[in-house]
């Protein structure tokens, strides 16, 4: 689902007020463009590869990659790096897994916010959009009939399990849920789990882990208070 020029750039404008000299960001998943029109950045980079908007009229300071994140990441010159990052793709585990990682690389000393943490329900949390979409239709659920999250929610329980160098807050109670994950040290390194602890995590279904509400693991905070818990252990 689409993040919205609202609360992801009001959130994104905010990491970018609490670190000093930042003025470089990237997004990953633009569709229509809101969030990344109204992020307060000098220099705002974007990649989708299907962008439903004219990438041929930006303003300065804006550059759109029509690509993949793998290209994008795969491609992007050594020298390049990012204060924030807004992950906002294809909303599967291992895709947003295999984005998270990479954006360290390119963000040594910021902070990265994830979309769509929080499933709505149990349809909401299937990997698979188009199916997800049939099984709304199919169970009478119209009024939420566009909903849906897909199982991003794995890569918070893989970073939460196997990533000790890493720290994030969950964003919720008003708008759509968003965690915010940061190194806890600059110099430390991100690298991938692997497939097979990556397939370990597939074995938990939305209703064990959130058959009783947000878990206390996913550390659920209000807004403001995940950002000032960022801004007060950024190294």
């Amino acid at each position: 689902m689409p993040g919205g020029g609202g609360h992801s750039a009001r959130r994104i404008n905010r990491l970018l007020d609490g670190l000093p000299g930042a003025e470089r960001y990237l997004e990953i998943g633009l569709e229509l463009g809101y969030t990344f029109e109204n992020v307060r950045a000098p220099i705002r980079w974007g990649v989708d590869p299907y962008p439903r908007f004219n990438v041929r009229r930006l303003p300065p300071g804006a550059h759109v990659a029509v690509t993949t994140s793998d290209e994008f990441f795969k491609s992007i010159a050594p020298c390049e790096s990012f204060d924030v990052v807004f992950l906002d793709g294809l909303h599967t585990f291992r895709q947003t897994y295999r984005d998270l990682v990479s954006a360290f690389r390119v963000c040594p000393r910021g902070v990265i916010l994830i979309d769509d943490v929080v499933p709505s329900d149990e349809v909401s949390a299937m990997p698979n959009h188009e199916e997800s979409l049939h099984a709304r239709s199919r169970l009478g659920l119209e009024s939420n009939r566009y909903v849906w999250h897909g199982d991003v929610f794995r890569a918070i329980l893989c970073v939460e399990a196997h990533h000790p160098e890493l720290s994030f807050r969950t964003i919720v109670g008003m708008d759509n849920p968003q965690a915010l994950v940061w190194r806890n040290d600059p110099g430390a390194v991100v690298t991938s789990v692997g497939e097979a602890v990556l397939d370990t995590m597939e074995a938990d279904s939305f209703s064990d882990v959130f058959g009783r509400g947000i878990p206390d693991s996913f550390f659920p905070r209000a807004e403001s208070e995940a950002i000032e818990e960022w801004m007060s252990a950024r190294p």
